[in-house]
């Protein structure tokens, strides 16, 4: 008995398409197992908090920086898991060199892009000075002192694999 031509037609374009899918470029995910992906980065988010130094480090330990937010997309990205978790996070965002001048700590960059709470930044709360900042779970940043403790959030560059078959 042989096969009807409807049969082998199928079989000539499934066979054409997974040749296609071989030699198509297939980009797999390289986040760490319990990093989250978004965009170009990895994220992970603490179980533990730590004081803003503390957070600094810990994410140096595991193979990342303190997050650095440079757009809206991003900002919403944290802002969701935030307010999922129902906890506030630590940002790279600094002031402590010079009073007023925020740099991202990790890459010395000056801030281009913020989602301050309102009325903040503030200069000090009860003579401490506020040189860190942090995220509420709704997205928006607030300066506090360096030494209270808060979860953070570590990123990494998604170090995406490139398979080609």
């Amino acid at each position: 008995m042989t096969a009807s031509p409807y049969w082998n037609r199928r079989r000539i374009v499934m066979f054409r398409l997974l040749i296609f899918l071989v030699f198509i470029q297939l980009t797999i995910s390289a986040c760490p197992n319990g990093w989250l992906e978004n965009g170009n980065s990895c994220y992970l988010f603490s179980n533990d908090e730590e004081y803003w130094t503390g957070a600094f480090e810990m994410c140096r330990i595991v193979g990342g920086h303190l997050v650095e937010i440079n757009d809206d997309t991003e900002n919403k990205f944290i802002a969701a898991q935030a307010s999922s978790t129902g906890r506030q996070y630590w940002l790279s965002l600094t002031d402590v060199v010079e009073e007023g001048n925020w740099v991202w700590m990790t890459s010395k960059m000056p801030m281009t892009y913020s989602n301050w709470n309102m009325g903040e930044p503030t200069a000090s709360f009860h003579g401490d000075f506020e040189d860190c900042v942090d995220m509420y779970t709704n997205g928006k940043w607030n300066d506090v002192t360096c030494t209270t403790r808060k979860f953070y959030v570590c990123e990494k560059e998604n170090e995406s694999i490139d398979i080609i078959g």
